[in-house]
């Protein structure tokens, strides 16, 4: 499976991604708009609505090139 650049995904491009849905990738790219792009994966877990138990699984399915782009 593919790996999705957070800093690049569409909302039709991350709602495709396991176990995120609408919800979790609209706050995905608000987080984007507003703080710029991610320079870790792991970022996500500082957005409200993100739990652990699914952060686990996908951020296998997820990245950000090594200049957070």
């Amino acid at each position: 499976y593919p790996k999705t650049n957070l800093n690049l995904a569409t909302f039709e491009e991350l709602v495709q991604v396991p176990y995120i849905g609408e919800f979790t990738a609209k706050r995905i790219l608000e987080q984007r708009g507003l703080h710029g792009p991610f320079q870790s994966v792991d970022q996500l877990l500082e957005i409200k609505g993100v739990y652990e138990k699914n952060f686990l699984i996908f951020r296998n399915y997820l990245s950000v090139d090594e200049n957070g782009h």
